[in-house]
């Protein structure tokens, strides 16, 4: 016999639950209004202050902070305040950003990765040395990234980390891997893109 569950908030009554469907259909249609109404005022307004057509930048919401912080905290294995007081200081702390900025203008890179174009799968395989940690954010399809995946595996080094910034479209990497896994959805405040995610595998 096949069961159909539905979850819904325990603070208030459900309509589909309570309500037959044509009595709760005006409160139903003024709750998807109000929340349309908002979506759109935050479009409208971007459309015509923002030039961005890509790589959106947002603040995340409060709520949203707390849970990357919980989420580096699990990865890390390190005190979720530390965790709070790094996100502070790169806020923060103007010196270090300025720092930062001053430091990687210049440096087209240098020092801090090998730039290869070109195919991923074949560069992967070109490789000579241990990888201790690989984000995968090139061809989104599920198909690349378990191939990207699997090429990698016999290149980690021990205790090396893995990363998807697949994770709100696909499980590729959860479902593949004996390590650990957690994935972290963010939440940007005031804007009408609903936010991206990153999984992490260790």
């Amino acid at each position: 016999m096949k069961h159909r569950w539905t979850l819904h908030s325990s603070a208030e009554p459900s309509p589909a639950l309570d309500s037959p469907p044509v009595a709760a259909f005006p409160k139903r249609l003024a709750r998807v209004a109000r929340h349309d109404a908002k979506v759109l005022r935050i479009s409208a307004r971007w459309l015509v202050t923002s030039r961005e057509h890509h790589n959106y930048t947002y603040e995340l919401t409060t709520l949203s902070r707390h849970h990357l912080a919980w989420f580096v905290s699990v990865v890390c294995d390190g005190p979720v305040r530390q965790v709070r007081g790094w996100l502070d200081e790169v806020e923060s702390d103007q010196t270090l950003r300025r720092h930062i900025e001053q430091a990687t203008a210049p440096a087209a890179r240098r020092g801090l990765v090998d730039l290869a174009i070109g195919d991923s799968i074949a560069s992967i395989g070109a490789l000579e040395r241990h990888v201790d940690l690989f984000l995968n954010d090139s061809d989104h399809s599920r198909t690349h990234e378990k191939r990207e995946f699997d090429a990698v595996e016999s290149k980690l080094a021990p205790g090396a980390t893995l990363l998807t910034d697949n994770v709100t479209s696909t499980n590729v990497l959860a479902e593949r891997t004996d390590r650990r896994f957690l994935a972290y959805r963010e939440s940007p405040a005031n804007h009408w893109y609903p936010g991206d995610g990153i999984g992490v595998a260790w």
